[in-house]
């Protein structure tokens, strides 16, 4: 849908963009512009520190677990003996993994079939008045909440359609056609994902959530 001039809510993940949001500030988002979700996603690592050595991929910490009795004890990083240390890392990993493979596959579909409609790559995610309680209570890490007026399109994603990261690659197939699927109705979880011109009026609140 297109959108003139109207007033809408942004939840911004500090880390990455910071020196563009700001009160009074001007953005234009279009295929060059990269969220902060995109750019987590395609640069995260699946490494960790292990034995004194930085970046070891995951896929080679079984190994390492195995050859526990060939290091000396103060030589071995205790994490590695942590067994709920390394299945929360797995799942940490395996879901950013799932996440990403999603991501490129909403990605192809909409590019093949509705490429009229804004890029989840290249967005920004917007949100009603109404929704603001919703989305706050869903974030993590330090977030900014500002209040926008947008001109440019927008497009109502459902949620529900959204995949997880343990569906199979069919699955993550078949949600996203569903999800590219306009839908008239309006519920309170949906996901506007915007195109356009984007003026910042208000930063209503700083939200922290320790963890």
């Amino acid at each position: 849908m297109d959108l003139k001039e109207s007033i809408m809510y942004h939840i911004h993940k500090t880390g990455i963009y910071d020196d563009i949001w700001y009160i009074g500030n001007n953005i234009n988002i279009n295929e060059s512009f990269k969220n902060n979700f995109t750019m987590e996603s395609f640069q995260f690592k699946f490494c960790l520190d292990f034995h004194s050595q930085s970046n070891v991929p995951f896929s080679n910490v079984y190994a390492h677990v195995k050859d526990f009795n060939n290091y000396a004890k103060d030589q071995v990083n205790e994490w590695f003996r942590d067994k709920d240390f390394l299945l929360e890392k797995s799942n940490i990993f395996i879901s950013e993994y799932g996440i990403l493979v999603r991501e490129m596959v909403y990605e192809q579909i909409r590019s093949e079939y509705y490429p009229e409609l804004p890029s989840r790559l290249h967005c920004v995610w917007l949100c009603r008045e109404n929704q603001l309680e919703l989305w706050k209570n869903n974030l993590s890490n330090e977030s900014k909440i500002f209040k926008v007026k947008v001109t440019g399109n927008c497009y109502k994603g459902k949620n529900q359609f959204i995949s997880l990261p343990s569906d199979s690659y069919n699955t993550i197939t078949e949600k996203a056609h569903q999800y590219w699927k306009p839908d008239i109705q309006e519920d309170i979880d949906d996901e506007y994902l915007f195109n356009g011109k984007l003026e910042i009026l208000e930063q209503l609140w700083k939200l922290i959530i320790d963890y």
